[in-house]
């Protein structure tokens, strides 16, 4: 102890304290570090000499770091550092003022580079790590505000060395060439910024100015690359034992800026939780390793309310789950960026971790962000696909009454007035039907069928004849996929919904054949307005038991149950969606959308295939080629019965 005590003394006697006027400290601390009047001449003068006292602030890190270890086993508070520098006329006010003047007000400002910019992280690093000593709250030396500007170092990412300067030649324009117009082609050499690093930092974008930037050797991009990473590192360890109950917005601003940094360095990361470090002090981690540890270290019941915690750290989570750009803004090209896919991937693997960890607390956080990924996500296709593969991946992880209430609200959100969101609800459903049916315990009756595959079947025919034809495409293609060999237990459930059996009690299941009479208003195509058909009304959920014999329909019935489908649809074009699927195919392979013809006699080929399993490969064959639309709405049309081995034998003759 006797040894620590005197090179705390010599390191904190090297920074000269005494040179700082008193009143130039007290009004530091009177203005809570907000607003900090420049040092006198002097005191400048003797920090640019000594190099803004850089090695010694080092030191002090290490000796606060000592300082915690030593404490932590005796907790004595009584002969800790913020009393050994009382005891020996040092003043600890000094001391702050100091670390809050190095550290700038704005981390983006030109003035600080060079020595100057290293010293700025060295004291934000070091303010860390002395609140996080016992004594903070009795000294008086935890301040939210300086806490924030040392956390608000991590937007700095260009000074660890993410984004390449821009060269000299580039900017220095010649009066003879200031009008003439500028060739944009010419400069192929010069490379432009990484979109990994540089285009997710809208804000340093902005902040660029005409001035040239401060070049930097790779031995000097290194050594601010550490310097970050060591600010970073003391920022989770400080989480991890100060409280910031008393104060919710300084925890929600840390939440934001960790989750800025979680995409930066991201391919350094395996995605694995629970994050372990190599090292007790957590050296060792990635940036962005280190950010989500922050982030679920700052969702802790020490820091306040969990479920609000989580709600922020879901919503500034969002950007990345999405894969947006800094301002939410879209990648242009068709593909997109690794870094914003990787972004996408470590996200879902916290938020599940999350779920695994905190439970109860933070579904409805969870909840809130699986929602407004729906209605947030870009309208185009590749965003549309990672996003419902995030959407279906983190459902899996909720509790079976969340995921009904979900499944349900997803339903809903098939009928949306926005023909994007209805896409979107499409394309989720699509891939639940992908994975096997979900058995829910302890929900309603009513619940438990809204995962089962009839119903999530039934909301895709329900948008065949949307009035959005992209939306019209996207549901007949997802019922095409049901009909995919590899889609064993939908295609068990699809087989089940057509397929008429008789019934035991000796009562023949009868389909009826629907007449020719005029469309009712029912038959019509619907519409995004109409009144919402029950999802389950089609045979309790496909279902009948045993003992249940099945009523004969009436020979005017104009109407069959899904699951004794009528398959001749030329004599009746009207038929609903549900009771007419062959009928609705037809329809839709005669529109003027090219999309939605070539999706349903695509549809119309996995079902013939799907009914007749064992055509022969000439016949299989003549679905591909020029006459394809002709001889397969020509079957369609020709085949009295459009089931089981019927098909067969007509397709084997």
């Amino acid at each position: 102890m006797a040894e620590l005590v005197e090179k705390t003394l010599d390191v904190v006697g090297a920074l000269q304290l005494q040179l700082l006027e008193e009143d130039w400290v007290t009004a530091c601390w009177d203005n809570y570090f907000l607003d900090l009047t420049p040092l006198p001449l002097a005191a400048e003068n003797l920090l640019q000499e000594e190099g803004y006292f850089l090695e010694q602030l080092e030191q002090l890190h290490d000796i606060a770091n000592q300082w915690g270890d030593v404490q932590s086993e005796s907790d004595n508070e009584g002969s800790g550092f913020w009393t050994c520098l009382l005891e020996n006329n040092m003043s600890h006010k000094a001391l702050v003022a100091l670390l809050a003047y190095l550290i700038p007000m704005d981390f983006n400002s030109k003035a600080l580079r060079g020595q100057k910019k290293e010293a700025a992280f060295v004291a934000a690093t070091t303010y860390l790590s002395l609140i996080g000593l016992p004594g903070r709250h009795s000294f008086r030396v935890y301040s939210p505000d300086l806490l924030l500007r040392a956390t608000d170092m991590l937007k700095a990412h260009s000074a660890m060395g993410c984004t390449e300067p821009q060269k000299r030649g580039n900017q220095n324009v010649t009066a003879s060439q200031k009008g003439k117009p500028r060739k944009r082609g010419r400069n192929t050499t010069h490379r432009a910024p990484s979109l990994s690093q540089n285009s997710l930092d809208g804000d340093e974008e902005e902040n660029m100015s005409e001035e040239e930037e401060e070049e930097l050797t790779p031995g000097r991009v290194e050594r601010l690359r550490s310097l970050y990473v060591g600010l970073l590192t003391e920022l989770v360890r400080v989480l991890e034992s100060v409280s910031l109950r008393e104060s919710l917005q300084t925890a929600d601003h840390i939440l934001k800026v960790l989750a800025a940094v979680t995409r930066q360095d991201n391919h350094n990361f395996d995605g694995r939780f629970p994050i372990v470090a190599p090292t007790r002090q957590g050296q060792g981690l990635g940036v962005a390793a280190l950010a989500f540890k922050g982030i679920l270290q700052l969702c802790q019941p020490l820091h306040g309310d969990v479920t609000a915690l989580s709600t922020s750290t879901c919503k500034y989570l969002l950007p990345n789950a999405l894969m947006l750009l800094d301002g939410n803004k879209v990648v242009d090209g068709q593909t997109l960026p690794q870094v914003l896919q990787l972004g996408r991937s470590h996200t879902i693997a916290f938020i599940k971790y999350m779920l695994r960890e905190l439970g109860e607390a933070c579904l409805v956080s969870v909840k809130i962000l699986l929602q407004h990924m729906c209605m947030k996500v870009p309208d185009k296709t590749e965003y549309r696909g990672k996003a419902a593969q995030a959407v279906v991946t983190i459902l899996q992880e909720f509790p079976d009454e969340r995921y009904a209430f979900m499944l349900k609200w997803i339903g809903v959100l098939s009928r949306n007035e926005k023909s994007p969101v209805r896409l979107f609800s499409l394309e989720i459903i699509a891939l639940l039907l992908g994975k096997p049916e979900r058995e829910l315990t302890g929900v309603t009756e009513e619940q438990a069928a809204l995962a089962s595959h009839v119903v999530l079947i039934n909301r895709l025919l329900d948008r065949c004849s949307d009035v959005s034809a992209a939306v019209r495409t996207r549901a007949i293609t997802g019922f095409a996929q049901c009909l995919e060999p590899n889609s064993v237990s939908v295609r068990k459930t699809i087989l089940e919904m057509i397929t008429p059996r008789p019934i035991p009690a000796k009562q023949p299941r009868l389909v009826s054949t629907p007449g020719e009479g005029p469309p009712t208003a029912e038959q019509t195509d619907r519409t995004v307005n109409e009144t919402e058909r029950d999802n389950t009304e089609n045979g309790d959920n496909g279902n009948h038991g045993d003992d249940t014999p099945l009523q004969t329909p009436s020979a005017n019935s104009h109407r069959t149950p899904f699951r004794s489908v009528e398959l001749t649809p030329g004599l009746n074009n009207s038929l609903p969606d549900r009771q007419g699927v062959i009928s609705m195919l037809q329809r839709r392979a005669r529109e003027d959308k090219a999309n939605v013809r070539k999706a349903a006699l695509h549809t119309l080929h996995k079902f013939i295939l799907f009914e007749a399993p064992a055509v022969n490969t000439e016949v299989s064959d003549c679905f591909t080629g020029i006459g394809f639309t002709f001889q397969l709405v020509d079957l369609i049309i020709n085949v009295p019965y459009f089931g089981g081995y019927e098909v067969q034998h007509l397709l084997l003759r």
